[in-house]
Protein backbone atom coordinates (compact mmCIF):
# COMPACT_ATOMS: atom_id res chain seq x y z
CA UNK A 1 0.00 0.00 0.00
CA UNK A 2 1.21 3.54 -0.66
CA UNK A 3 0.40 6.83 0.72
CA UNK A 4 0.22 9.94 -1.03
CA UNK A 5 1.42 12.61 1.45
CA UNK A 6 2.00 16.36 1.15
CA UNK A 7 3.94 18.63 3.89
CA UNK A 8 1.62 21.87 4.27
CA UNK A 9 3.51 25.27 2.90
CA UNK A 10 3.41 28.57 4.63
CA UNK A 11 -0.01 28.74 2.44
CA UNK A 12 -1.57 26.82 5.48
CA UNK A 13 -2.10 29.23 7.38
CA UNK A 14 -5.29 30.54 4.65
CA UNK A 15 -6.37 27.04 5.05
CA UNK A 16 -10.36 27.06 4.88
CA UNK A 17 -11.44 26.59 8.06
CA UNK A 18 -15.13 26.01 9.79
CA UNK A 19 -13.73 28.99 12.92
CA UNK A 20 -12.28 31.67 11.18
CA UNK A 21 -13.45 33.61 14.19
CA UNK A 22 -9.66 31.89 15.60
CA UNK A 23 -7.83 34.54 13.33
CA UNK A 24 -5.72 36.48 14.10
CA UNK A 25 -5.22 35.63 17.45
CA UNK A 26 -4.69 31.72 16.61
CA UNK A 27 -3.36 31.75 13.80
CA UNK A 28 -2.51 28.33 11.90
CA UNK A 29 1.01 27.95 12.53
CA UNK A 30 2.56 26.30 9.18
CA UNK A 31 6.02 25.46 10.46
CA UNK A 32 4.20 23.72 13.33
CA UNK A 33 2.25 21.91 11.28
CA UNK A 34 5.14 20.76 9.25
CA UNK A 35 6.83 19.34 12.38
CA UNK A 36 3.11 17.48 13.21
CA UNK A 37 3.14 16.40 9.13
CA UNK A 38 6.38 14.73 9.71
CA UNK A 39 5.56 12.83 13.06
CA UNK A 40 2.24 11.84 11.31
CA UNK A 41 4.13 10.58 8.44
CA UNK A 42 6.76 8.44 10.42
CA UNK A 43 3.73 6.30 12.33
CA UNK A 44 2.65 6.12 8.77
CA UNK A 45 6.18 4.50 7.62
CA UNK A 46 5.58 2.28 10.84
CA UNK A 47 2.59 0.86 9.93
CA UNK A 48 4.42 -0.61 6.60
CA UNK A 49 2.92 1.79 4.29
CA UNK A 50 5.13 3.28 1.85
CA UNK A 51 5.35 7.03 1.42
CA UNK A 52 4.82 8.97 -1.96
CA UNK A 53 5.78 12.46 -0.83
CA UNK A 54 4.77 15.64 -2.85
CA UNK A 55 6.62 18.85 -2.41
CA UNK A 56 4.23 21.80 -0.77
CA UNK A 57 1.90 23.95 -2.81
CA UNK A 58 2.53 27.82 -1.77
CA UNK A 59 -0.80 28.18 -4.52
CA UNK A 60 -2.82 25.74 -2.59
CA UNK A 61 -3.37 25.86 1.27
CA UNK A 62 -5.34 22.66 1.64
CA UNK A 63 -3.11 20.68 -0.57
CA UNK A 64 -1.74 18.80 2.52
CA UNK A 65 -5.37 16.96 2.78
CA UNK A 66 -4.32 14.83 -0.18
CA UNK A 67 -7.02 12.19 0.70
CA UNK A 68 -9.83 14.70 -1.12
CA UNK A 69 -8.59 14.50 -4.33
CA UNK A 70 -8.73 11.37 -5.45
CA UNK A 71 -10.26 7.72 -4.88
CA UNK A 72 -8.41 4.71 -5.83
CA UNK A 73 -10.15 1.53 -5.93
CA UNK A 74 -8.83 -1.92 -6.05
CA UNK A 75 -10.59 -5.20 -6.92
CA UNK A 76 -10.22 -8.84 -8.59
CA UNK A 77 -6.60 -7.37 -10.22
CA UNK A 78 -8.38 -4.62 -11.79
CA UNK A 79 -7.49 -0.71 -10.42
CA UNK A 80 -9.71 2.62 -11.03
CA UNK A 81 -8.34 5.80 -9.94
CA UNK A 82 -10.99 8.54 -9.95
CA UNK A 83 -9.64 12.00 -9.28
CA UNK A 84 -12.27 14.15 -8.03
CA UNK A 85 -14.06 17.03 -8.09
CA UNK A 86 -13.79 19.84 -5.28
CA UNK A 87 -16.94 21.22 -3.49
CA UNK A 88 -15.04 25.02 -2.72
CA UNK A 89 -13.78 26.43 -5.76
CA UNK A 90 -10.86 27.35 -3.45
CA UNK A 91 -9.34 23.68 -3.99
CA UNK A 92 -10.07 23.38 -7.74
CA UNK A 93 -6.80 22.62 -9.15
CA UNK A 94 -5.19 20.47 -6.62
CA UNK A 95 -5.97 17.79 -8.53
CA UNK A 96 -3.50 18.22 -11.13
CA UNK A 97 -0.41 17.18 -8.44
CA UNK A 98 -2.41 14.38 -7.51
CA UNK A 99 -3.16 13.25 -11.18
CA UNK A 100 0.62 13.51 -11.95
CA UNK A 101 1.69 11.70 -9.00
CA UNK A 102 -0.86 8.50 -9.61
CA UNK A 103 0.42 8.18 -13.05
CA UNK A 104 3.53 5.83 -12.16
CA UNK A 105 2.26 3.96 -9.48
CA UNK A 106 -1.01 2.88 -11.03
CA UNK A 107 -0.57 -0.77 -12.91
CA UNK A 108 -0.40 -0.93 -16.30
CA UNK A 109 -4.12 -0.99 -17.58
CA UNK A 110 -5.80 1.17 -15.14
CA UNK A 111 -8.61 3.06 -15.20
CA UNK A 112 -8.51 6.98 -15.04
CA UNK A 113 -11.30 8.81 -14.44
CA UNK A 114 -12.08 12.19 -13.40
CA UNK A 115 -15.21 13.79 -11.81
CA UNK A 116 -16.92 16.20 -14.15
CA UNK A 117 -19.02 19.01 -13.50
CA UNK A 118 -21.75 19.21 -12.29
CA UNK A 119 -20.62 16.89 -9.95
CA UNK A 120 -18.59 17.23 -6.86
CA UNK A 121 -16.94 14.44 -4.85
CA UNK A 122 -14.42 14.66 -2.37
CA UNK A 123 -12.16 11.84 -0.79
CA UNK A 124 -13.34 12.42 2.43
CA UNK A 125 -16.63 11.12 2.01
CA UNK A 126 -15.83 8.13 0.75
CA UNK A 127 -15.40 4.54 2.81
CA UNK A 128 -14.45 1.70 1.14
CA UNK A 129 -14.91 -1.63 3.27
CA UNK A 130 -14.96 -5.11 1.84
CA UNK A 131 -17.15 -4.79 -1.44
CA UNK A 132 -19.35 -2.10 -0.13
CA UNK A 133 -18.58 1.77 -0.09
CA UNK A 134 -20.01 4.21 1.80
CA UNK A 135 -20.25 7.67 0.59
CA UNK A 136 -21.38 10.84 2.79
CA UNK A 137 -23.77 13.49 0.61
CA UNK A 138 -22.70 16.36 1.96
CA UNK A 139 -21.57 19.65 1.49
CA UNK A 140 -18.66 19.01 -0.42
CA UNK A 141 -20.25 15.93 -2.59
CA UNK A 142 -23.30 15.59 -3.97
CA UNK A 143 -25.61 13.11 -5.74
CA UNK A 144 -24.07 13.71 -8.81
CA UNK A 145 -21.18 12.90 -7.35
CA UNK A 146 -22.13 9.82 -5.62
CA UNK A 147 -23.85 8.97 -8.89
CA UNK A 148 -20.17 8.97 -10.96
CA UNK A 149 -18.75 7.15 -8.16
CA UNK A 150 -21.46 4.19 -8.48
CA UNK A 151 -20.13 4.26 -12.41
CA UNK A 152 -16.81 3.77 -11.30
CA UNK A 153 -16.58 1.01 -8.94
CA UNK A 154 -19.77 -0.76 -10.03
CA UNK A 155 -17.56 -2.80 -12.77
CA UNK A 156 -15.20 -3.45 -9.92
CA UNK A 157 -17.62 -5.47 -7.91
CA UNK A 158 -18.82 -2.64 -5.64
CA UNK A 159 -21.85 -1.39 -3.92
CA UNK A 160 -22.05 1.93 -3.75
CA UNK A 161 -24.46 3.13 -0.72
CA UNK A 162 -25.32 6.68 -0.02
CA UNK A 163 -24.86 7.88 3.86
CA UNK A 164 -26.33 11.01 5.24
CA UNK A 165 -23.89 12.70 7.52
CA UNK A 166 -24.51 14.99 10.43
CA UNK A 167 -24.74 18.76 10.07
CA UNK A 168 -21.67 19.46 12.06
CA UNK A 169 -19.33 17.13 9.52
CA UNK A 170 -17.28 18.47 6.96
CA UNK A 171 -17.14 14.93 5.42
CA UNK A 172 -18.55 11.52 6.06
CA UNK A 173 -14.87 10.93 7.57
CA UNK A 174 -15.29 13.23 9.73
CA UNK A 175 -17.48 11.45 11.33
CA UNK A 176 -17.06 7.50 11.12
CA UNK A 177 -14.15 5.67 9.37
CA UNK A 178 -13.50 1.74 9.35
CA UNK A 179 -10.60 0.53 11.33
CA UNK A 180 -8.90 -3.00 9.79
CA UNK A 181 -11.68 -4.54 7.86
CA UNK A 182 -14.77 -4.97 10.10
CA UNK A 183 -15.36 -2.44 12.80
CA UNK A 184 -16.65 1.22 12.52
CA UNK A 185 -15.84 4.17 15.21
CA UNK A 186 -18.15 7.12 14.54
CA UNK A 187 -21.28 8.71 15.86
CA UNK A 188 -24.13 6.79 16.51
CA UNK A 189 -26.74 8.29 14.21
CA UNK A 190 -24.04 7.47 11.05
CA UNK A 191 -23.32 4.07 12.56
CA UNK A 192 -26.82 3.27 12.79
CA UNK A 193 -27.40 4.02 9.18
CA UNK A 194 -27.44 0.23 6.39
CA UNK A 195 -23.81 0.13 4.98
CA UNK A 196 -22.83 -0.38 8.59
CA UNK A 197 -24.89 -2.90 9.45
CA UNK A 198 -22.81 -5.78 10.28
CA UNK A 199 -19.79 -4.05 11.40
CA UNK A 200 -18.40 -4.29 14.80
CA UNK A 201 -19.24 -0.36 15.73
CA UNK A 202 -17.23 1.56 18.64
CA UNK A 203 -19.90 4.62 19.32
CA UNK A 204 -18.19 7.83 20.24
CA UNK A 205 -19.70 10.16 22.39
CA UNK A 206 -21.15 13.77 20.93
CA UNK A 207 -18.56 15.28 23.09
CA UNK A 208 -15.43 14.49 21.88
CA UNK A 209 -16.12 14.35 18.05
CA UNK A 210 -12.43 14.65 16.82
CA UNK A 211 -12.41 10.64 17.62
CA UNK A 212 -14.27 9.65 15.19
CA UNK A 213 -11.14 9.96 12.70
CA UNK A 214 -8.69 7.50 13.20
CA UNK A 215 -5.98 6.00 10.15
CA UNK A 216 -5.52 2.27 10.37
CA UNK A 217 -3.40 -0.01 7.98
CA UNK A 218 -4.33 -3.92 9.69
CA UNK A 219 -4.26 -3.22 13.73
CA UNK A 220 -2.39 -0.02 13.06
CA UNK A 221 -4.37 3.53 14.62
CA UNK A 222 -2.95 6.81 13.88
CA UNK A 223 -5.24 9.16 15.98
CA UNK A 224 -5.14 12.68 16.54
CA UNK A 225 -4.26 13.27 20.41
CA UNK A 226 -5.60 11.02 23.54
CA UNK A 227 -9.29 10.08 23.40
CA UNK A 228 -10.73 7.63 25.69
CA UNK A 229 -13.18 5.58 23.83
CA UNK A 230 -9.69 4.34 21.80
CA UNK A 231 -9.33 2.26 24.71
CA UNK A 232 -12.39 0.15 23.28
CA UNK A 233 -10.38 -0.19 19.85
CA UNK A 234 -7.16 -1.03 21.94
CA UNK A 235 -9.39 -3.82 24.00
CA UNK A 236 -10.14 -5.09 20.54
CA UNK A 237 -6.63 -5.94 19.77
CA UNK A 238 -5.97 -2.68 17.40
CA UNK A 239 -2.46 -0.40 18.60
CA UNK A 240 -3.43 2.95 18.79
CA UNK A 241 -0.65 5.42 18.35
CA UNK A 242 -1.69 9.02 19.29
CA UNK A 243 -0.10 11.95 17.48
CA UNK A 244 -0.84 15.67 18.19
CA UNK A 245 -2.29 17.14 14.83
CA UNK A 246 -3.59 20.02 16.41
CA UNK A 247 -2.62 22.50 13.30
CA UNK A 248 -4.77 20.22 11.12
CA UNK A 249 -7.60 20.16 13.33
CA UNK A 250 -7.52 23.55 13.26
CA UNK A 251 -8.63 23.80 9.38
CA UNK A 252 -10.94 20.85 9.94
CA UNK A 253 -8.68 18.14 9.32
CA UNK A 254 -7.80 15.06 10.79
CA UNK A 255 -5.76 11.67 10.42
CA UNK A 256 -7.37 10.24 7.67
CA UNK A 257 -7.43 13.74 5.38
CA UNK A 258 -3.30 13.62 5.47
CA UNK A 259 -2.65 10.69 2.83
CA UNK A 260 -4.65 9.28 -0.25
CA UNK A 261 -3.99 5.66 0.24
CA UNK A 262 -3.24 3.09 -2.91
CA UNK A 263 -4.09 -0.56 -2.61
CA UNK A 264 -2.31 -2.25 -5.23
CA UNK A 265 -3.35 -5.39 -6.92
Amino acid sequence: MIAVVRPPGDAFERAISAVPERWPGDRIDPARARSQHAGYCALVQQAGVRLLPLPASEEHPDACFTQDSAVVLSAAGRVCALIARFGVAARQGEQADIERALAPVLPPGADLQRVEAPATLEGGDVLVFADRIAVGRSRRTNDAGIAALAAAAGPLGFAVEAVEIPSWALHLSTAATIVGDDLALGDASVLAQEPFRDLDKVVVPDDDRLACNVWSAGRFVIAAGEHPIHSELEQRGYAVHATDLSEFNRADGSPTCLSMLVRQP
